[in-house]
């Protein structure tokens, strides 16, 4: 203590000390649980993608043996339909998990962020205002523009709904920031933000605020204030940062309003990626010899069938081994059908084991949490699960005809 400080000033100095350290390790604690339920998110979408293979796969089969426009076609149909937007759900729940993008590309933050706010006008409150400081400038990040997007319509909404009907306004501003380490820490995100430049998007309402108790578990999944079935929508923007790097900060005075700053890694250098396509070339009969390795019984089941009604001759195993000593015992194989998830040896090292071995037919990877396992450019075909009949028929044509191997043929 120097002869100007008074103990009273020094005393104010330690409580102000704890208190950022109480902070601190709030926002610790914080992190930990939702990176502990985003490893559990995953965990689930596999699983149930897994399933709902089956269920579009069978459901597609069904409907193409049944008379056409019946009313059993329909329903097959149905559940089809059901099994699709369960596998949104799961999709939705793995970007709770933060899962990594499939397929960055170069965006403007400002661009998806004025789509945002003209998508969101259609649904604000009657009588709120929207007030824009987005600039003349390009904000470069890498991202996935639905994701982007849904982020930032999901903020500009929660901040709406926060206001008192008629009255208030949200602010929506971006701006190039500097982040250092100190602002980094204790955020929710990625762990693996460093410090430099971001593009800081802001959403700042004049609403009713957030009480501490809220703040603390607004993000949990699940957790809502707006009623039954409202869960995943901010917990999924956790998700989303999380997957591009970047962090989220949450700043709310009860009675003042909330401020929502979304912080992306910003890309140095201007715009102007172009953007990945997807050929689309569905075959009718592949007449092609298959090895089908998963370790989930009704996946290989469905999609040996699919593959036999396609013309296909199919042999099936459940691991890793067996796929490799299923090649060596009969290495005329046109293609190769992997999970990535394996039990005992990674998708990924069975396809390499295979290469190793000689075998130049086409290999296609599938996994049920699409983005976790970076393909190597030496394996770039890759189907995600759920898939239903169209879907599989259409990978491995192309990664036939990719390898040469076999021509598909159209009956």
């Amino acid at each position: 203590m120097t002869p100007e400080t008074t103990p009273e000033e020094l005393a104010k100095a330690l409580r102000n000390r704890e208190a950022a350290i109480r902070e601190s390790e709030r926002r610790l604690q914080q992190v930990q649980k939702l990176e502990s339920l985003g490893v559990l998110a995953g965990g689930i979408a596999h699983d149930f993608n897994n399933l709902l293979t089956g269920i579009l796969g069978y459901s597609d089969l069904l409907g193409r043996m049944l008379p056409e426009k019946s009313e059993s076609s329909e329903l097959a149909r149905e559940i089809g339909l059901l099994a699709e937007r369960a596998s949104q759900l799961c999709e939705r729940i793995r970007t709770y998990g933060g899962r990594p993008l499939e397929r960055p590309t170069e965006l403007d933050l400002s661009a998806v962020t004025r789509e945002a706010v003209s998508l969101a006008r259609a649904s604000l409150p009657k009588g709120t205002h929207l007030e824009l400081d987005l600039g003349p400038v390009e904000l470069p990040i890498l991202g996935n523009e639905v994701e982007v997007l849904q982020l930032a319509m999901n903020a500009i909404l929660n901040g709406a709904e926060s206001l008192d009907e008629g009255t208030g306004a949200v602010h929506v501003s971006l701006r190039p920031v500097e982040v250092d380490e100190q602002r980094l820490t204790g955020r929710l995100g990625s762990r693996d933000a460093r410090p430099g430049t971001y593009a800081e998007l802001a959403i700042r309402d004049d609403g009713r605020g957030i009480d501490r108790e809220t703040l603390d578990r607004m993000f949990d999944p699940f957790f809502t204030t707006k009623g039954p079935g409202r869960g995943l929508g901010l917990s999924a923007v956790v998700g989303i940062i999380r997957s591009h790097g970047g962090v989220l900060e949450v700043e709310s005075t009860v009675g003042k309003g909330t401020t929502f700053r979304a912080l992306f890694p910003k890309l140095c250098g201007e715009l102007r990626a172009e953007n990945d396509l997807e050929p689309q070339n569905p075959c009718e009969k592949l007449y092609a010899r298959v090895l089908l390795v998963d370790d989930e019984a009704s996946v290989r089941e469905v999609a040996a069938r699919i593959l036999e009604f396609a013309g296909c001759e199919v042999r099936t195993v459940a691991t890793g081994g067996e796929g490799l000593a299923a090649y060596a015992a009969d290495p005329s194989f046109d293609a190769v059908l992997i999970d990535m998830a394996l039990p005992d040896v990674g998708g990924l090292k069975v396809a390499e084991g295979l290469r190793k071995a000689g075998c130049d037919a086409a290999i296609v990877l599938t996994s049920g949490s699409a983005g976790e396992h970076p393909l190597p450019p030496a394996f770039p075909h890759f189907l995600a699960k759920p898939f239903g009949e169209i879907a599989l028929r259409r990978c491995i044509a192309e990664a036939l005809a990719a390898s040469g191997r076999v021509a598909p043929l159209r009956s």
